[in-house]
């Protein structure tokens, strides 16, 4: 493209140095125009990836357009406008959804360990474990590894109540509020 079709005012410029014929509508597409402007390293991370993983966030948190990326230690961390940066450590591999690095869903339900509260952290650990059972270890692997961090203190309780099989967000509630009421564990599902 030419430097003049570049300035011309029919382009989006969603980021900067990435130009559009439309402004990015989804968190997805608001991605794919940052992806093209990130390190190699970068992954969407913390709000962000729940988002792509669809993972059951509260209402305050799911309509987020703000974009969360981390890069790992030793790489610098990205600062933009509308996009929060963070640096991670994580040791689980990310995972590509829809051609997008996204971080590993233990990685990310450790890092909501600090905004969300902790009926809300429970939600989405049974979220996470619903769909791959094996994760309800690496949870805890997770919370040891991160020992002494922000909202680890969090996670110790939730992983605690955090169950295989619920089947929805309203389920994990609905039985968060008959077990403090004193009745026995519900079957899920």
């Amino acid at each position: 493209m030419s430097v003049d079709r570049l300035r011309r005012a029919d382009l989006i410029t969603p980021w900067r140095g990435v130009r559009s014929d439309r402004a990015p509508t989804s968190v997805y597409e608001q991605a794919h125009a940052l992806a093209l402007v990130l390190p190699n390293e970068a992954v969407f991370s913390h709000v962000t990836a729940a988002q792509m993983l669809e993972l059951p966030l509260p209402r305050n948190l799911a309509s987020s357009d703000v974009l969360h990326v981390s890069t790992p230690r030793g790489s610098p961390q990205i600062r933009r406008a509308g996009v929060v940066g963070h640096r991670t450590s994580g040791a689980l591999r990310p995972l590509v959804v829809k051609g997008l690095r996204v971080d590993h869903p233990v990685t990310v339900w450790a890092d909501l360990a600090g905004p969300l509260s902790l009926d809300d952290l429970i939600t989405v650990g049974d979220a996470v474990v619903n769909r791959v059972p094996r994760l309800l270890p690496a949870l805890g692997a997770e919370i040891a590894r991160r020992q002494g961090r922000p909202g680890m203190r969090t996670a110790r309780d939730a992983h605690d109540l955090i169950r295989v099989g619920s089947a929805s967000a309203m389920e994990t509630k609905a039985r968060l509020v008959f077990t403090r009421a004193g009745l026995p564990d519900a079957l899920l599902n």
